[in-house]
């Protein structure tokens, strides 16, 4: 019960880094951009849920399934968290870099 306890608390902690940069990157952005960034973070949060209760499946029903799936999740917001401030960073040529408006 601890481990998952321990687990739930470091997807927690993933999620609130994933916020920071998810907000840090809309700042700026055109209301077209941030749209299409809600959305995209909206079908990333599904994809994190699907592919975590499939990967959690192999324990399923078991004492540990709790703990794989948050660690899942945590890994894969962790991950997506990287990625939203990889993007408020981005390079001028990155032809993938949405700007902010200035």
């Amino acid at each position: 019960m601890a481990m998952n306890a321990c687990a739930h608390q470091d997807f927690i902690a993933a999620g609130a880094a994933q916020a920071a940069a998810l907000q840090a990157l809309q700042q700026g952005l055109a209301t077209a951009d941030r749209r299409r960034l809600l959305r995209a973070q909206q079908t990333h949060t599904a994809y994190a849920a699907a592919q975590c209760d499939f990967e959690s499946g192999a324990v399923a029903g078991g004492s540990a399934q709790p703990m794989v799936k948050w660690q899942c999740m945590a890994r894969l917001t962790q991950s997506r968290a990287e990625a939203l401030r990889a993007a408020a960073q981005c390079t001028e040529g990155d032809l993938s870099c949405v700007r902010p408006q200035r």
